[in-house]
């Protein structure tokens, strides 16, 4: 019982602070937002100014999409819904509203507690869509299941555990409509290639892809109706394997089964009518030989020898080399590690060469703006970088002559055409619409720029007027276009109803190379532009994807998804390849990717939104729900009805400045009573603004004894974040029994920190501490009455100063690879003059420290880890270390089996080494006011996978281990291995 107190103990020495310190990435706030929302009908959507055109889409939109989810479940959504809209994908990182940091392939999130939608525009008006649409079925299922308030919430999450695929799967399902291209992609490849999981795994982008098949399955097996029964029962139920049972009649094994072998009915007789890529072509690079996930954006060196791509193949997205006859390849560039290569725009990942084959051009996210970088092939260098002060950058592509570099650029919610002239640096604008405008690619002339957009037949490139409304727009068709630089209109080449883009032109500058999905697969087609005749030139099983052709040679190279990843694949002579007919796909024919079939009984006709359908890549934490209990915090959640002073009469929205207003996120306290220390009672309530920008945290812990609060814990936190420099502020009070209740210490912090984040990888920390401690001893006076007496105290002021750089790539287990470290200092000063002839309540000392990690990948499951880590410390009441024991560790042992309290010093202001193994916490002997330590550990599986059929039908994914060898030095006195 003793060594559960101790431990108890220890986890409350560990004082919060307003800042972490310790290691981590950071969010960095680039922008100063000046915030504004407009209100509709359910929803309120906050925007920053000048953003106004996405707010009203999102709103519009988000209105439509609620009509669907409502028919689809028979259900009337209750209170009010927040979007929060950023104008791209760079500025949504800077979010406060959920703490984590954004990465590229984050489309959106919802965040539960308060019913926020954040999002951000990426430049595509129909991906767009889908995200509102997605998050918004995460919204009004989150108050279906559960209504609205932190104890319905906090109820549900306790009492149901809906697995992820059941969530994303529905999402998607509503979103696009049922199906969609991409999931017939994904299945068709999982089915073919043998690698589709049982229902109960689907996990990854599987949760999304294969989810939204199981939801599209019970669609077509039992009628639309069984979905919104299903949502339902498992809103009664909390149970997905029961509720399923309860819906269609057969257990959650049967049905697995009989959606498995749906997917095999539909793609397997079909294998025969297309060609795998490489039947198509020569292959580049392997996923499943170098064990990663995307080989993309390929671009042919001029002579068509070499062909650049970005890869993770080194778990970070990095720009590689390759021979092309060879196969040889090295890394030219490391990205995701400093924040000129932040990121590396994986997902719109073109790169372009120029001419004279010596560098490519690439974007990347460099800080506050993204950048056009020019790398020489040679040196491996960044000769030079263009930043225009644009919210996005992607797809730079040099023109033949190498004089221009054309790119798309997002500003204020647009996504249009640009170019740079090389040598005087001047920017030029070529597009000014609210279209979305992607994929440039310049003609042999050096003047005309191909590109795909969503305009249809609006070919004027400018002066469209401001009240032009999207979302009224057919904007679902992607078509190619042509236009020369300084022309006020464009020419429209392709008139599908598909996604046709991702033009590239031939050397000779008589064919136009593009992707059109108008078969249901994306395939490469080829057009003559003299005649403007169009035919195919591959029959893609799955798809093909980013074709670029070399500057010189007769050769192009595209990317296709295959066997579970993305590859790289090179054409030769492309021009010279027999037209062929690509057959069209059952959900192209048909609408629903198999044929329809008597045996199917009630089957939902497909409609309009199921064809409308598209993209977004995005990340969510597991949803768990529970009957419609609870309250709303504030009126706010209110219904309205009204619109008459939020729709202004002639269309559009009255916009209303953002006012600062704190709500609580959560509340929770207990109450009892004790006969030895009286009333009591525990409490948390977390406030924050609707943005997250500043946060008021209070804890309190409080014993009501005879007259007084003497054994009473509380703490009270301020935070405030919308700026590049983060600051908390926090006072924090605790009282310790120790020594079987004999001590008593009363301890006051208060706490400043500030934090500066130079990059998403680095920044530097400010924490101002001051700390106070009474210790009392329970003893008796002159007339033998017992009470707690003052026997000492001590007061210390302790700035620290720290430096920290992240750059690690997590693991099931821990890092896996990367580096990180942390260097500090520290000052107590002397706070007493007259400290030689009366009692010491203070001490001064000052300390430093340095910590370095190494983590280095060895194969898939392997890897090694290598610490460095020393300090000292000095002045006349120097700090102490104590070197013994791991971090979390359960079994702890201390020396002589308890731990020292008489000095106030050891016990509040040291420091823990971990992990030494082999000694003990708070062991004399590993203790001094110098140290040095160093691990190394190889850590690899011990099993890979467990599954126990007796006493517990137990499953469990990989357990790991280290093998580690330590050499430390305390002090001056003890050398260990």
């Amino acid at each position: 019982m003793r060594r559960l107190v101790y431990i108890i103990l220890l986890t409350l020495l560990a004082v919060p602070g307003a800042f972490a310190q310790g290691f981590g990435k950071n969010k960095v706030q680039y922008v100063d937002f000046d915030w504004r929302y407009i209100q509709s009908e359910h929803f309120d959507v906050y925007y920053a100014e000048g953003q106004e055109r996405i707010a009203e889409f999102t709103a519009e939109t988000a209105e439509r999409a609620l009509k669907l989810i409502e028919a689809s479940w028979d259900y009337g959504l209750e209170g009010r819904i927040r979007f929060i809209i950023y104008a791209s994908h760079n500025r949504f990182q800077q979010t406060n509203v959920s703490m984590s940091i954004q990465e590229e392939s984050l489309g959106g999130f919802t965040e539960f507690l308060k019913n926020r939608v954040v999002l951000p525009y990426t430049g595509n008006y129909e991906a767009f869509r889908h995200v509102i649409h997605h998050e918004l079925t995460h919204a009004v299922n989150l108050r279906l299941f559960y209504g609205t308030g932190f104890q319905s919430i906090l109820i549900g999450v306790a009492t149901s555990d809906i697995p992820l695929w059941f969530s994303e799967g529905l999402a998607e399902y509503e979103s696009r409509g049922g199906w969609d291209v991409e999931a017939d992609m994904f299945m068709r490849d999982a089915t073919i290639t043998g690698y589709l999981p049982p229902i109960d795994y689907l996990g990854g982008y599987f949760a999304y892809k294969g989810g939204q098949s199981v939801f599209y399955y019970l669609d077509r097996r039992y009628g639309k109706e069984k979905i919104g029964e299903f949502v339902n029962k498992v809103r009664s139920s909390r149970e997905v394997p029961k509720s399923l049972k309860s819906a269609v009649g057969i257990t959650m094994e049967d049905f697995n089964r009989a959606w498995q072998q749906w997917l095999r009915k539909i793609y397997w007789p079909g294998v025969v009518d297309y060609e795998t890529p490489e039947d198509i072509a020569e292959r580049v690079t392997n996923h499943r030989k170098i064990h990663n996930y995307v080989n993309n954006g390929g671009a042919l060196s001029p002579d068509g020898q070499k062909v650049a791509y970005l890869s993770d193949r080194a778990d970070y997205f990095d720009v590689w080399l390759q021979d092309v006859e060879t196969g040889k390849s090295q890394r030219l560039l490391q990205g995701e590690r400093s924040g000129d290569f932040e990121q590396l725009k994986w997902l719109d990942a073109r790169m372009s060469w120029s001419p004279d084959g010596e560098a490519i051009a690439f974007a990347s996210k460099a800080g506050a703006l993204d950048a056009i970088n020019i790398l020489n092939i040679e040196s491996r260098d960044i000769v030079k970088r263009y930043r225009p002060k644009l919210d996005g950058i992607f797809n730079p592509t040099f023109s033949p002559d190498g004089s221009r570099i054309a790119f798309v650029g997002m500003k204020s919610g647009q996504s249009d055409l640009y170019y740079y002239e090389v040598e005087s640096g001047q920017l030029v604008q070529v597009t000014d619409d609210i279209f979305s405008d992607d994929d440039p690619a310049w003609g042999g002339d050096s003047q005309t720029l191909y590109f795909a957009s969503d305009r249809r037949d609006s070919l004027r490139v400018s002066g469209y007027d401001q009240s032009f409304q999207m979302w009224d727009f057919d904007y679902r068709t992607m078509n190619l276009y042509r236009i020369t630089a300084g022309s006020p209109a464009c020419e429209q080449l392709t008139f599908g109803e598909f996604q046709e883009k991702n033009p590239t032109i031939s050397p000779d500058g008589k064919y136009l190379v593009f992707v059109s999905d108008s078969t249901g697969i994306s395939n490469l087609y080829r057009m003559n532009l003299e005649t403007n005749e169009t035919v195919a030139i591959t029959n893609a099983l799955t798809g093909c994807f980013q074709p670029s052709y070399s500057a010189r040679a007769n050769r192009l190279v595209f990317t296709s998804f295959y066997e579970g990843g993305y590859d790289l694949y090179l054409l030769k002579s492309p021009d010279a390849l027999t037209a062929k007919v690509p057959a069209l796909t059952a959900f192209r024919e048909h609408g629903t990717p198999e044929a329809i079939e008597a045996e199917y009984g009630e089957q939902a006709e497909s409609t309009a939104e199921s064809l409308e359908l598209r993209e977004s890549n995005r990340e969510f934490s597991r949803y768990v729900f529970v009957d419609n209990i609870g309250q709303s915090f504030d009126d706010s959640d209110k219904r309205l009805t009204d619109t008459t002073n939020t729709r202004k009469p002639g269309g559009g929205f009255f916009s209303k400045k953002y006012r600062t207003k704190f709500t609580p996120d959560f509340v929770y306290a207990t109450a009892a009573y004790s006969s030895f220390f009286g009333a009591q009672g525990t409490g948390q309530i977390l406030f924050s603004d609707v943005l997250g920008n500043q946060l008021v945290l209070f804890n309190t812990d409080l014993y009501y004894d005879f007259n007084n609060l003497d054994n009473s814990n509380f703490s009270a936190q301020y935070f405030y974040l919308p700026n590049r420099i983060n600051y908390g502020a926090g006072i924090f009070r605790y009282v310790y029994y120790l020594d079987a209740g004999n001590v008593r210490d009363q301890t006051l912090q208060t706490q400043i920190d500030f934090s500066y984040p130079f990059s998403k990888y680095t920044r530097s920390e400010l924490i101002i501490s001051g700390f106070g401690v009474d210790r009392a001893e329970w003893m008796p006076d002159q007339y033998d009455y017992y009470d707690y007496r003052k026997t000492a105290r001590r007061r210390i002021l302790l700035p620290e100063l720290g430096y920290v750089h992240d750059t690690v790539v997590w693991g099931s287990t821990g890092p896996v690879n990367g580096t990180r470290y942390r260097v500090s200092t520290s000052y107590s000063p002397n706070l007493q003059s007259d400290r030689d002839t009366k009692e010491v309540w203070t001490s001064e000392f000052y300390t430093a420290k340095g910590d370095l990690r190494q983590y280095f990948r060895i194969g898939r499951d392997y890897s090694w880890a290598s610490r460095l880590t020393a300090g000292l410390s000095g002045g006349p009441d120097p700090q102490r270390f104590f070197m013994g024991g791991v971090s979390n560790w359960i079994n702890r042992r201390f020396e002589n089996d308890e731990i020292p309290t008489d000095e106030i010093n050891d016990f509040y202001f040291s420091s823990f080494i971990t992990p030494f193994r082999g000694g003990d916490y708070f062991e004399k002997r590993g203790t001094g006011n110098r140290f040095f330590l160093t691990n190394q550990e190889f850590r690899f599986p011990v099993i890979r996978y467990l599954q126990m059929g007796w006493p517990l039908p137990l499953t469990s994914p990989m357990f790991a281990a280290h093998c580690s060898r330590t050499l430390a030095r305390p002090g001056t006195t003890r050398l260990s291995s």
